[in-house]
């Protein structure tokens, strides 16, 4: 069984009639789970795509509270992942700027 009749099995719903931001998402899962290992660059678009779409989802101004307290404990898991994901980089940059500042014999 692959990943678009399991849309269907889960949700009941084809993966066409699925929104653009859900379509997007599938589609980042489907990229994720094609990659052999996935890389920080990879898991950093990912977390990326996904915040743009619960962005999207909480723009609604239609949300029952439920959802909307569901969607933005959504975004503040996957904002926590992304600056995880960006800590060595930024760690990295923090280094070499700190190095620049040493004196030079």
């Amino acid at each position: 069984m692959n990943i678009i009749d399991k849309i269907e099995e889960i949700t009941g719903r084809k993966f066409e009639d699925l929104n653009y931001e859900e379509r997007d998402v599938v589609r980042g899962w489907m990229s994720a789970i094609s990659q052999k290992d996935p890389t920080i660059d990879s898991l950093r678009e990912f977390v990326a795509n996904w915040k743009v779409t619960v962005e999207n989802q909480l723009a609604n101004d239609e949300l029952s509270q439920k959802k909307d307290m569901f969607l933005k404990a959504r975004l503040k898991n996957l904002l926590a992942i992304e600056g995880f994901l960006q800590g060595p980089e930024k760690a990295k940059k923090a280094l070499e700027a700190y190095l620049g500042t040493l004196e030079k014999k």
